[in-house]
């Protein structure tokens, strides 16, 4: 049951496809001829499959959990070897034998990518998970607690 005031656990999932879409859509114009090599070898395009792969990966992974029990340096972590694999997988992808190296990619493009990617992500799950924090500071959310002990010591703990 959702209580008035807290954020949906779809909100981390569409954060995340709608950073990785922006991220791949800026992307595409800093690096056009990564975009037209991916986008000759993949029917989908770049900015429609990735994000769809993403949400998939962290869904796999077990990140889209409460937001309200989220590590933020965990969440960077995840963020950061979540972008390496796709990057590495997107690498992958283009350089497939059958179909021959891809020319003109350099790997200072897969770094741009990759911290572009990581970037937006980043952001955008800071974004969420700060004001989860800001939520929990503020009282605004709250969980219910079992206190077990004898009068004293809870009047202590109070």
């Amino acid at each position: 049951m959702n209580r008035p005031g807290r954020i949906r656990n779809v909100t981390y999932p569409l954060a995340d496809a709608l950073s990785t879409g922006i991220a791949l859509w800026a992307c595409r114009s800093l690096f056009p001829h990564l975009h037209a090599a991916f986008s000759e070898r993949v029917p989908l395009p770049l900015h429609i499959l990735m994000p769809i792969l993403f949400v998939f990966g962290y869904a796999l992974t077990g990140s889209y959990g409460s937001l309200y029990r989220k590590s933020r340096l965990n969440e960077l972590a995840i963020t950061a070897a979540g972008c390496l694999i796709a990057c590495a997988a997107v690498g992958a992808a283009l350089r497939l034998p059958s179909q021959g190296p891809m020319e003109g990619a350099f790997p200072g493009d897969w770094a741009a990518l990759l911290s572009v990617l990581f970037t937006a992500q980043a952001l955008a799950r800071m974004a969420v998970l700060s004001i989860v924090k800001r939520q929990l500071s503020g009282g605004e959310v709250s969980f219910n607690t079992l206190l077990v002990g004898d009068a004293d010591t809870l009047r202590k703990s109070a």
